[in-house]
């Protein structure tokens, strides 16, 4: 949709900025030790979040590879 607005390829009416919403964001680990990442989730909350240092290093890892500048 981006991509599209951007060169007003298509008519919107109705544009609604869902980037900050809390439900959307955040790293949690239930009883069962499922981890779940949150679609909004950004890389430096990954990076940074102690579940996923202590249990997803790998992806970790490869977060702090994308985000180095």
């Amino acid at each position: 949709m981006l991509i599209q607005l951007h060169h007003l390829n298509s008519h919107f009416d109705h544009i609604i900025d869902i980037h900050d919403l809390p439900e959307l964001r955040g790293i949690d680990c239930d009883q069962a030790g499922n981890i779940r990442i949150a679609s909004g989730t950004t890389f430096n909350e990954l990076i940074n979040h102690p579940i996923a240092q202590q249990h997803l290093p790998g992806l970790v890892k490869a977060a702090s590879m994308i985000v180095e500048p």
